[in-house]
């Protein structure tokens, strides 16, 4: 049979696929077409993992630029500077026994 070439090239590759699942199933009759189905509890928990790593990735971008800006302050702004210093430590003193 003639087909129009973008439905004969998807032919070749629904045949291609069954051939793999076939194999991956170990199923030797031809006249069997396997159809995978997804799980649509595990795909609602691919949907909320990628939502929640996404609004992870903002927080984080907004915590890297707030202290991007606090930077910026502290090197144009000497008084700032000196408060940040004897902050960072005082950071320094108490978080250094857990470290070590």
């Amino acid at each position: 049979m003639k087909y129009k070439p973008l439905l004969n090239t998807k032919i070749k590759q629904e045949n291609k696929e069954q051939k793999r699942k076939k194999k991956l199933y170990n199923v030797q009759d031809e006249n069997i077409v396997i159809v995978e189905k997804s799980n649509s509890f595990i795909t609602f928990l691919k949907l909320i993992l990628s939502n929640i790593t996404a609004v992870f990735k903002v927080i984080l971008e907004i915590a890297v630029f707030i202290l991007a800006v606090v930077g910026v302050v502290a090197l144009l702004n000497s008084s700032s500077r000196e408060v940040l210093i004897q902050e960072f430590k005082v950071m320094i003193e108490t978080y250094l026994p857990f470290l070590f």
